[in-house]
C-alpha cells in the first residue's frame, strides 16, 4: 500500500466492497453490463440512461451492500426491470399533461344518451361519437372553468414519480456514517 492509499484509507476509512462510481464509473460500462442481460428490453436508451444518471447522483459514492459484485449488479439491474417501464410510462404521461393547453383543460366530458325506434333496423351505435341519422339523442357538454381545470391540472403532475423510483434502489447501498472497520484475524501468536 503506496502512502497515498494509506491516506485515503485514514481519511476516509476501509470499505470492503466498490461504491457505484467505481463499478460503473461511466454510462457505457452501465449500458454494456445491462444489454448483456435477460433484462436489457425493459426500457428504452434514454430512460437507461436517465436511470444511471440519477443513480450515479444519488448513489454515485456509495458503497454497494452486497460483498458480491455480480449480484448487485443482477439485484440492481432488476430492479430497472421491475419498476422501470412504469416509471417510463409515468414520465410520458406526466409530460403529456404539462402540455395539455388551455382549451383542453377546460373541456369537460360529453355524455350522450340514444333512442332509436325502427322495428326492422337496429341502429349502429358502437360509436363514441355523436350518431347523426338516430330518433332521438341527448347529448350533454361539460366545461370547467379555468380555475377548476388548473387545479385539475396541478392536482395531476406528480414530482414524487422519479424520487419514488430511484429509492427503489436505497437497500442496495450501505447506509452506515462511519467505514467499515477493517477484518482482524486473531493468529497463534
Amino acid at each position: 500500500m503506496n502512502n497515498c492509499d494509506m491516506m485515503n484509507a485514514f481519511l476516509y476509512g476501509s470499505y470492503r466492497t466498490r461504491s457505484l462510481s467505481e463499478i460503473f464509473p461511466d454510462y457505457g460500462s452501465f449500458n454494456e453490463e445491462f444489454n448483456d442481460t435477460p433484462f436489457s428490453n425493459s426500457v428504452d436508451d434514454k430512460h437507461l440512461k436517465l436511470t444511471y444518471y440519477l443513480l450515479y447522483a444519488n448513489y454515485g459514492n456509495s458503497h454497494v451492500a452486497n460483498s458480491d459484485e455480480n449480484q448487485f449488479k443482477f439485484k440492481l439491474f432488476s430492479i430497472i426491470f421491475q419498476y422501470g417501464p412504469a416509471w417510463e410510462k409515468k414520465l410520458e404521461i406526466q409530460e403529456k399533461i404539462k402540455l395539455l393547453k388551455e382549451e383542453e383543460i377546460v373541456r369537460g366530458s360529453q355524455t350522450i344518451y340514444n333512442q332509436a325506434a325502427h322495428p326492422g333496423t337496429t341502429p349502429v351505435a358502437t360509436t363514441e361519437e355523436i350518431i347523426q341519422g338516430i330518433d332521438s339523442q341527448d347529448v350533454t357538454n361539460y366545461k370547467r372553468s379555468k380555475l377548476d381545470a388548473y387545479a385539475t391540472q396541478y392536482d395531476m403532475i406528480d414530482d414524487t414519480i422519479t424520487r419514488d423510483y430511484i429509492a427503489k434502489f436505497k437497500d442496495l447501498f450501505l447506509k452506515i456514517v462511519q467505514p467499515e472497520l477493517p477484518l482482524w484475524y486473531k493468529s497463534e501468536d
